[in-house]
């Protein structure tokens, strides 16, 4: 078991990293709550992160701020963690969508519809990156405090990337019809 030294009121007492973990865990909990408002994903978000620290303990420096260290670790899981919620969420899923149609209109429309489909992850796609991943999260059911937060934007900000972000598309689907 590897070794800290820290130095309190002058003197150097050794602290094991597992003690340091245990210690941490209050700050991690509240640091965790910026990042979530959900009780469990605040849990687990801990977990993870105590986890992560205990696989790559030999990588922590002797003498640098531990807390920093575990907040860093935990923000690239909670930031990664985003990222996948956002890659797997489809924007519209086309299987589910299509078998809502009535049979008769699939077969004459099925291309028509495709098309537009088409041309709306054309736009989506054309969007600058804040519009777009504002935009997702926010109909992946995000609320736009959540999405300030993670997107580290003003409110404001956030409300007016999706609000131009729906004046686009339905300005396309005028288009379209």
């Amino acid at each position: 078991m590897s070794e800290l030294d820290l130095n309190i009121n002058g003197k150097d007492h050794p602290v094991s990293f597992k003690t340091r973990l245990v210690d941490a865990q209050p700050d991690l909990v509240r640091f965790a709550r910026k990042l979530s408002s959900d009780q469990d994903e605040i849990n687990d978000l801990v977990q993870e992160t105590l986890l992560k620290a205990l696989d790559n303990e030999e990588k922590f420096e002797v003498g640098t701020n531990f807390l920093g260290w575990m907040y860093t670790i935990m923000r690239n899981i909670y930031v990664n963690k985003c990222r996948k919620q956002i890659q797997d969420r489809s924007y519209i899923n086309n299987e589910e969508f299509i078998q809502g149609r009535e049979v008769h209109d699939i077969g004459s429309d099925y291309s028509e519809y495709n098309y537009d489909i088409q041309e709306v992850y054309r736009l989506l796609n054309s969007l600058p990156g804040e519009y777009r991943v504002a935009f997702m999260m926010h109909i992946s059911g995000f609320k736009y405090k959540e999405i300030a937060a993670k997107m580290n934007l003003p409110l404001g900000t956030v409300k007016s990337h999706i609000y131009l972000t729906r004046q686009k598309l339905l300005n396309l689907f005028k288009d379209l019809k």
